[in-house]
C-alpha cells in the first residue's frame, strides 16, 4: 500500500529518487547499509522519524517517509561538519 516500488531492490548505491516514497525500517538499513535493528531504534528513540499507517496512535508499524528521511540525513550532514556530530 505505501510502498510504491515494492520489487525494487534497495541498496546503499540506490539513488535517493529511485527509494518508494515510504521506506520500511528494513528498507532504510539496506540503504544506509546499517542493521535492522540499529534502524528501529533509532525510530523508536525518535532519531529516524517516521510515522504510523493507521489512525492508531498505538500502531507499532511504522513507516519512514522518504522527503523526512532525506532532511534528516542532511540535517544530520550539517550537524557533522559543523563539529557537532
Amino acid at each position: 500500500m505505501f510502498n510504491t516500488k515494492p520489487n525494487t531492490p534497495i541498496t546503499p548505491h540506490t539513488h535517493p529518487d529511485d527509494l518508494p516514497h515510504f521506506l520500511t525500517a528494513a528498507q532504510v538499513a539496506a540503504w544506509l547499509g546499517w542493521s535492522v535493528d540499529t534502524v528501529r531504534a533509532k525510530i523508536r528513540a525518535g532519531e529516524i522519524p517516521a510515522i504510523a499507517p493507521s489512525d492508531s496512535p498505538h500502531a507499532r508499524k511504522r513507516v519512514v517517509p522518504k522527503t523526512l528521511l532525506l532532511r534528516w540525513i542532511e540535517s544530520a550532514a550539517a550537524r557533522r561538519s559543523n563539529g557537532r556530530g
